[in-house]
């Protein structure tokens, strides 16, 4: 049992420091790829376990609420260059009229 728990010792140290080197080691030893970077959620007590659930819906509401954001802003902005570039046609077609007309 304490070769096993070294060896996977070994191996998430190899896989946190050099991947390429641990899928070659663990293609060459012939075993699955069981070794998880990420700590388990399931040892958490549960108050901490739903205080993680809510920060992370937090997090993504959070997230969610500032991509709208992005998102109505840009078509602010996009109707702005679009009344910009209609106000600019508006003057050049007066311009025109005023040039064809005789003005200077």
């Amino acid at each position: 049992v304490k070769i096993v728990s070294d060896r996977r010792k070994l191996l998430k140290y190899l896989k946190k420091e050099d991947n390429d080197r641990y899928y070659d080691v663990i293609k060459k030893l012939e075993i699955r790829d069981t070794i998880s970077l990420v700590p388990p959620r399931a040892f958490l007590p549960a108050k901490a376990a739903i205080a993680a659930a809510q920060k992370t819906r937090q997090r993504q509401q959070t997230l969610l609420q500032a991509a709208k954001d992005q998102a109505a802003a840009n078509k602010r902005s996009e109707a702005k260059a679009e009344a910009r570039r209609k106000r600019q046609e508006e003057l050049d077609r007066l311009d025109q009229e005023y040039r064809d007309k005789g003005g200077t």
